[in-house]
């Protein structure tokens, strides 16, 4: 598989995930019965294809695993620092994700076998009995979407048939699994515990797992038809910086839960917050700025001594609190 269909896959996941990410806080508080049933269509999507798509960009030689691991230690500092997220062993889904991806791309050498595959899918059902293994490092959340990169760093999914006939497949696989999300949606009590790979509830829990990782994978497939391999330089140009995108998207919710008074258009403004959000941090300027700050060793461990202290300081005022980004911005640090 091509960059050039990485990084269309990347933008187009990275554009729902953001959008998903901005309205989870009003979804789950019932602000529009509308916001929340877009909400949970994303968020059966949302971790599985992130996963995927990380696993494309392994498969590419596309990460730097020692950079990006200093990236993820200053990331959760600073989150850690400003009270959006209350442990730095316990973060948040954003952090959960770049920790995970420095883990899977430590040990995927050791997992390069289809066969790996369905038994990694095997542990990732059963890995939601075990409660306790979610609040270090959000381990569950790690474990149960390692098969999903392994899918996208092992698999080629390029089936050889006419342009213009595999297009038409995508759509209506994509227009199937949608309809599929909105009936299970429509008739069935869908909770976000269940999406973001909490522990499981119940036993019947393991099931509905196993389902939503199959609409998962029937999703893969769609986009997998969907994108071709011919150059785009734009989205060449913002695909690239995917990962990094992703990285920040706690930024862009910061300053959207500021700026955004909810009403009826909030669904748009989601929308376009993604677009300038993938614009922004997207731009080759600000990620030559991360990679330099990232890779100059001199700096490092600098940087890291300095975010302790202040997240030691500001963590000692308590009359510095940030709660609204707490209670509303962050899926996996709220049980429903």
């Amino acid at each position: 598989m091509s960059e050039n269909k990485t990084n269309k896959i990347g933008l187009f996941i990275m554009f729902f995930v953001i959008i998903g990410y901005l309205l989870y806080p009003y979804a789950v508080n019932g602000t529009s019965s509308i916001v929340t049933n877009i909400t949970t269509i994303i968020y059966f999507f949302a971790f599985p294809m992130s996963a995927y798509f990380f696993g494309m960009k392994s498969r590419e030689k596309n990460i730097n695993t020692k950079n990006l691991l200093i990236y993820t230690i200053v990331l959760n500092f600073l989150l850690y620092a400003f009270k959006i997220q209350n442990s730095l062993l316990e973060p948040n889904c954003i952090i959960s994700f770049m920790v995970a991806l420095v883990i899977w791309s430590l040990i995927s050498k050791y997992f390069n076998k289809i066969i790996f595959i369905p038994i990694c899918f095997i542990v990732s059902a059963l890995i939601g009995f075990i409660k306790e293994v979610n609040v270090f490092l959000s381990l569950s959340f790690i474990i149960s979407l390692f098969p999903f990169f392994l899918i996208g760093n092992n698999v080629k999914i390029d089936i050889k048939i006419n342009e213009k006939i595999k297009k038409v497949i995508g759509v209506l696989l994509f227009i199937s699994t949608i309809v599929g999300v909105m009936y299970i949606i429509k008739n069935f009590y869908v909770s976000f515990n269940i999406l973001t790979l909490f522990p499981y509830e119940s036993k019947k829990h393991m099931i509905f797992r196993l389902g939503y990782f199959f609409i998962s994978c029937m999703m893969i497939v769609a986009i997998n038809l969907l994108f071709n391999n011919k150059e785009n330089k734009l989205i060449n140009y913002f695909g690239k910086n995917s990962i990094h995108i992703y990285s920040l998207i706690p930024i862009t919710a910061i300053l959207f839960n500021l700026l955004i008074k909810v009403d009826q258009l909030y669904i748009v403004y989601a929308s376009i917050a993604s677009i300038l959000t993938i614009v922004i941090f997207g731009n080759d300027i600000l990620q030559k700025a991360i990679r330099i700050v990232t890779c100059k060793i001199k700096y490092q461990n600098i940087i890291i001594c300095i975010l302790i202290c202040i997240s030691l300081f500001i963590n000692a005022l308590p009359s510095l609190k940030i709660n609204y980004v707490q209670d509303t911005m962050y899926p996996r640090m709220k049980q429903q």
